[in-house]
């Protein structure tokens, strides 16, 4: 193989949906910065596809890095702001034993925010 086929070849098993990161140009919008925005994109994301009875899901720190590069630092700053924006709630819960993040996100508000956004 040759060092373009083998380059194209490389190219083609980091691109795709689980290899890439989008964030909606209106989470941008709504949260003023690209960290909170890819968070509120996959928190919306996992409110969708795994929650418990009341709503919430948990990540671990480490499963935010893994999954979107993202520092425990970033996010908790961009929890933090997302909380102060009523966009979403956390607790800390057990998870597989261990005290772990629990996330909800406010439906409602999100809409409102929407709706109500200055263009």
């Amino acid at each position: 193989m040759s060092n373009y086929e083998a380059i194209k070849a490389l190219i083609a098993q980091t691109s795709g949906q689980k290899n890439t990161l989008t964030i909606p140009k209106i989470y941008v919008e709504l949260t003023g910065d690209l960290t909170t925005a890819l968070l509120l994109d996959r928190i919306v994301f996992y409110s969708n596809e795994f929650k418990r009875n009341d709503g919430f899901f948990h990540k671990t720190y480490k499963d935010w890095e893994q999954e979107i590069l993202l520092t425990e630092r970033q996010v908790r700053n961009s929890a933090n702001k997302l909380k102060k924006m009523g966009l979403i709630e956390t607790k800390v819960m057990k998870a597989n034993g261990s005290p772990t993040v629990h996330y909800k996100l406010d439906y409602d508000k999100l809409v409102d925010l929407i709706l109500t956004r200055k263009e």
